[in-house]
């Protein structure tokens, strides 16, 4: 996730805020000040600080495993979506294009 480059806590010109528990970028949310991450899933980490290192690692593992076939499955979904050239429809010449404009993804993270 990309952030923006706000201090922590405050909000910058693209009214997003940078969690302070988790220093990634996040919308910020309701009238109640919730922050919720950008897209559509919210999800909230709970402390690691009382796992023990045996279940930290496990975990890190099985994250990055996860990791890995998301990659693969965003990697074979956008292939199809350059096949078709759906991103015209949405009014870009590339799909690199479409996935900044539209996915705020970075050149880098559609590289890697």
């Amino acid at each position: 996730m990309k952030l923006h480059p706000a201090p922590v806590g405050t909000l910058c010109a693209l009214n997003t805020r940078v969690c302070p528990c988790c220093a990634t970028a996040a919308v910020f949310g309701s009238r109640s000040g919730e922050i919720r991450p950008r897209g559509k899933i919210a999800m909230r980490v709970k402390s690691l600080k009382d796992e023990t290192d045996a279940s930290l690692l496990r975990e890190a593992e099985a994250l990055v495993e996860e990791e890995r076939e998301s990659k693969a499955k965003l990697a074979a979904y956008l292939e199809e979506v350059e096949r078709r050239e759906l991103y015209r429809m949405a009014g870009y010449d590339s799909l690199e294009a479409f996935c900044q404009g539209e996915f705020h993804l970075s050149k880098a993270e559609l590289l890697s």
